[in-house]
């Protein structure tokens, strides 16, 4: 049909067919939706019940946007890092809105029979003064998806690279098989921002300690049994920066990358 062309070439009726036989595609797979698990396999495409997601909010009275450009959010609505690098807020998904996921090279999308709310974080370039419009990190089930394979890894004493929104963190500390856990983030406005809304949820019998600097330069001096490096943009590519930091890991038994399937 006249699908790909752009929006001003189509003629009215055109464009409402088009738009018909979008919600009748919506409809058809919201009727599949299935509740949400964090261990549910992956498939290509995934229809979620958005009453059974329920991602944690680190700042809970938090209220909810459903603005996507971070550069029109509200400061009621959002919660900023003291050297204004970072910013937090809840995005409102609409229903039907559908977000990418991804298995190793495998990509797919997910979709929730409602609106969901999800944690996100942005940060701004130092010599932009502007949020850049693609989250840095956000609770969406790409994240579930994509960390869990590294997190089930996690055993003895563990490193953890990347903060973020301290998911991987949180699930790590929860594995019994971990004892100790070192985290490495290169950003101390970052630590100050999430890490103090983080701890609570840790396991409270699992001792933490926290570097800051950035991986590459200290991955040499660590020793531990897992090293988890969740670094983005990287994702299962970019070898050369894999292969430069799993080659000076001397004291790590395994090393595991974000988006790599395991060992």
């Amino acid at each position: 049909m006249m699908v790909g062309l752009p929006d001003f070439l189509l003629d009215e009726d055109t464009r409402k067919r088009l738009e018909e036989m979008r919600q009748r595609g919506i409809e058809d797979r919201c009727r599949t939706a299935v509740p949400w698990d964090p261990e549910m396999p992956w498939k290509k495409h995934l229809t979620i019940q958005a009453s059974t997601y329920r991602p944690l909010s680190l700042f809970p009275k938090l209220p909810v946007t459903e603005c996507i450009d971070p550069n029109r959010i509200s400061e009621e609505q959002r919660v900023v890092s003291e050297d204004r690098r970072w910013l937090y807020c809840t995005k409102r998904l609409p229903r039907g809105a559908s977000l990418m996921t991804t298995y190793g090279r495998q990509r797919g999308t997910v979709m929730f029979d409602g609106p969901v709310e999800i944690p996100v974080l942005h940060y701004s370039h130092e010599d932009e003064g502007r949020w850049v419009r693609a989250p840095f990190m956000s609770l969406a089930p790409m994240e579930y998806f994509s960390l869990r394979i590294g997190t089930r890894l996690a055993r003895g004493h563990t490193i953890v690279a990347g903060l973020g929104l301290g998911h991987q963190l949180i699930e790590v500390s929860r594995r019994k098989q971990v004892k100790s856990i070192t985290l490495v983030e290169k950003s101390q406005a970052l630590v100050d921002f999430i890490l103090p809304r983080v701890r609570p949820h840790l396991r409270p019998d699992v001792p933490l300690s926290v570097i800051v600097q950035d991986v590459e330069q200290v991955i040499s001096k660590l020793t531990g049994d897992v090293a988890l490096i969740d670094i983005y943009p990287v994702y299962n590519g970019h070898r050369s920066q894999k292969e430069r930091i799993s080659s000076f890991a001397f004291g790590i038994k395994k090393v595991w990358h974000w988006g790599t399937m395991g060992w």
